[in-house]
């Protein structure tokens, strides 16, 4: 779906007590690895914008030409999304996130299995405040088979596929998010990573704890992980 640059989803969660489960999404990006980003952003699968105790369990999200294929994010609606879930998933192909909290609190995303598919926090709308806050991570599996992009080094390609409490931009306030009990493997073309120690450069990190870094995965350094 591409809309010229608006921000779009299939579903779009606004309402509280929703469960959206067993579903198969299947995206047009056949090649090996997740492309690009290049123009293809501003899209979504599932985008929970407002409402509370939103559940995203047990789907499938693949090959998907999207920024992420689950997005936590409050900034164009002005609703507020809080304590919502996104668990047992399978992530494979996407280009920049599978499962992404840009602007919500009290989200947890767990035991999902991730295949060339970042996880994490980028609260684009960063301020002192802090508006992505009590963002738990953990116990997900992040697997490196080709990378975040068909081509290593290409537009909108990162030097690792990551877990995050907290990305960017830069100054933003990751204190209160925690990273947990995750397992990361990478690859010979392109690295896992767990942890940013200094978000966007200068900002508050997460914490971290307990994470495992299986080959050719790392902490980043300052994170503890």
């Amino acid at each position: 779906m591409h809309t010229g640059g608006n921000d779009t989803a299939i579903i779009a969660a606004e309402n509280s007590n929703t469960t959206i489960c067993g579903c198969d999404f299947q995206g047009s990006n056949t090649g090996s690895g997740a492309k690009s980003l290049d123009n293809n952003q501003n899209q979504f699968l599932i985008m929970v914008s407002g409402g509370s105790n939103i559940t995203i369990e047990g789907n499938t999200f693949e090959n998907t030409w999207a920024n992420s294929a689950i997005q936590f994010d409050t900034d164009y609606t002005g609703i507020g999304a809080s304590s919502s879930t996104a668990k047992y998933n399978t992530f494979s192909g996407n280009p920049y996130y599978g499962p992404e909290v840009d602007n919500a609190n009290g989200i947890t995303i767990e035991n999902n299995l991730s295949i060339d598919s970042p996880i994490g926090v980028e609260d684009d709308a960063c301020s002192s405040l802090g508006p992505a806050t009590n963002i738990i991570v953990r116990n997900n599996m992040l697997q490196v088979l080709h990378g975040d992009c068909a081509v290593t080094g290409s537009a909108g390609c990162d030097s690792a596929v990551f877990i995050t409490g907290g990305n960017y931009p830069s100054g933003c306030n990751y204190s209160t998010n925690t990273v947990s009990g995750n397992f990361c493997t990478g690859s010979s073309v392109q690295q896992a990573q767990v942890g940013n120690g200094s978000p966007g450069g200068g900002g508050t990190p997460a914490s971290y704890s307990g994470d495992i870094m299986g080959s050719n995965c790392t902490c980043e350094s300052g994170s503890g992980c």
